[in-house]
C-alpha cells in the first residue's frame, strides 16, 4: 500500500460516524484523486516520478488524516469563538458531546442532592440552587472549553509521518456497516470525557460543599464509597485504556464491545457492594458536624434509591452491550462463512 492509499484510510476513520457509507466513500474517492493529481503534476515538473520523502510533503500540505477529515464536517460553521477561534471544525463536534454528557451527569447527581436535602429536612432556597448549578456549568465548561482549545491548537503543530499511519488488515471483508469500524473522533471524546469527569468527581466527593452549597458541610460520605474508590478509577481506568487502544486501532471493534461489557459487570459489582454495605456505611457525619438521625436517615433512604435505581440502570446497558457483542460476532463468523467464496 502507498502513502497516498494509507493517508486516505486514515482520514476515512475521523470522519463523522453520522455520514452514509456512500458519502464516505465518495469523500475518500474525491481526496485521493485531488491528491493524485497534485503528485502527478508535481512528477511533471521535476520529470521523474516522486520519492516517498516527495510524496509526503504533498501529504502535509493537507495536513493529519483528523484535520483533513474536518473539513468534512456536516455543520462548517460549528466551532468555538471568543474574539478569535478556539475550538475548530475539527474537533467542534465531539467537544460539544463531551460538554454535554459531562454537563448531563452532573447535574443529575445535583438533582439527587437536592431530594436527599428536601427529605432531611435541609432544603436549599432557590437562590442557592440558581447559584450552585451557575458555577457547575460555568467551572465544566471552562475546564473542557479549555483542553478543547489546547488540543485544537496543538493540531496543526503536530508531528506525523504518513509511513508510520495504520494500514487496513490485509484480506478483511469490506466492513458493510458503519459499526465495523469505532471512529476516532468517538474514542477520543471517551478519553477526554472520562478524564474530566473522574476530576469533577474527584471534586465533589472530596470537598462536596463547595459544588453543592454549605448545607453538606454537616456530612461525608461513609468508609464504603472509600473502600470502591480504588475498584472504580481502575474500571475507569480499563475504559479509558480501551479508548485509547481503538484510537490508533479503530478495527478492533470486537475488543470494545467485550471491555465494555467486562466493565459493565465490575460496575454492577461496585454497586451491588455499595447497597449490601448499608445505610450505616453510606453517608455519616461529618467531623464536627451537627445532623439530626431523621436527616442523616432521610439522606441515606435517597442513596438507596439512587443505587438500586443505578443498578437497574446497568443491568439494562449489560443487556445492550451483550447484545452487540453477540450479534457482531454473528456478522463475523458470517463474513468468514462468504470468505471462501469470494476468494
Amino acid at each position: 500500500m502507498n502513502l497516498l492509499d494509507r493517508y486516505v484510510h486514515n482520514v476515512r476513520t475521523y470522519l463523522p460516524k453520522s455520514l452514509p457509507e456512500t458519502q464516505r466513500d465518495d469523500i475518500v474517492n474525491e481526496l485521493s484523486e485531488n491528491i493524485q493529481a497534485r503528485m502527478d503534476d508535481r512528477e511533471a515538473e521535476l520529470g521523474r516520478p516522486l520519492t516517498e520523502d516527495e510524496q509526503e510533503a504533498i501529504l502535509h500540505e493537507y495536513g493529519h488524516p483528523m484535520i483533513a477529515a474536518g473539513r468534512y464536517q456536516t455543520n462548517q460553521e460549528a466551532r468555538v469563538v471568543f474574539g478569535r477561534q478556539l475550538i475548530g471544525t475539527t474537533l467542534f463536534p465531539i467537544y460539544l458531546r463531551v460538554l454535554w454528557t459531562v454537563m448531563a451527569i452532573s447535574l443529575a447527581i445535583y438533582a439527587v442532592v437536592l431530594v436527599a436535602l428536601a427529605i432531611s429536612g435541609n432544603p436549599l432556597s432557590v437562590g442557592d440552587v440558581v447559584t450552585t448549578v451557575v458555577m457547575q456549568v460555568a467551572i465544566q465548561f471552562v475546564v473542557i472549553t479549555g483542553i478543547f482549545a489546547a488540543a485544537d491548537s496543538y493540531l496543526p503543530t503536530m508531528e506525523w509521518s504518513a509511513k508510520s499511519l495504520s494500514t487496513p488488515t490485509p484480506q478483511a471483508p469490506a466492513p458493510s456497516r458503519q459499526e465495523a469500524r469505532i471512529p476516532r473522533m468517538e474514542s477520543l471524546g471517551e478519553i477526554v470525557g472520562i478524564v474530566v469527569l473522574v476530576g469533577w468527581l474527584w471534586f465533589a466527593f472530596d470537598r462536596p460543599f463547595l459544588l453543592f452549597g454549605p448545607t453538606l458541610g454537616g456530612y461525608q460520605l461513609g468508609p464504603a464509597w472509600q473502600q470502591m474508590a480504588i475498584p472504580t478509577l481502575l474500571v475507569l481506568a480499563v475504559s479509558v485504556a480501551q479508548a485509547v487502544v481503538n484510537l490508533f486501532r479503530p478495527e478492533w471493534v470486537r475488543m470494545k464491545r467485550v471491555v465494555r461489557v467486562l466493565t459493565d459487570i465490575a460496575a454492577l459489582g461496585i454497586v451491588a457492594y455499595l447497597l449490601q454495605a448499608g445505610a450505616g456505611q453510606w453517608v455519616v457525619t461529618a467531623s464536627g458536624g451537627s445532623v439530626s438521625a431523621s436527616a442523616l436517615s432521610g439522606v441515606n433512604e435517597v442513596v438507596r434509591y439512587g443505587l438500586l435505581a443505578t443498578a437497574a440502570g446497568i443491568l439494562i446497558v449489560i443487556g445492550m452491550d451483550a447484545w452487540r457483542l453477540i450479534r457482531g460476532e454473528r456478522q463475523q463468523r458470517r463474513q468468514d462463512r462468504q470468505l471462501p467464496q469470494t476468494a
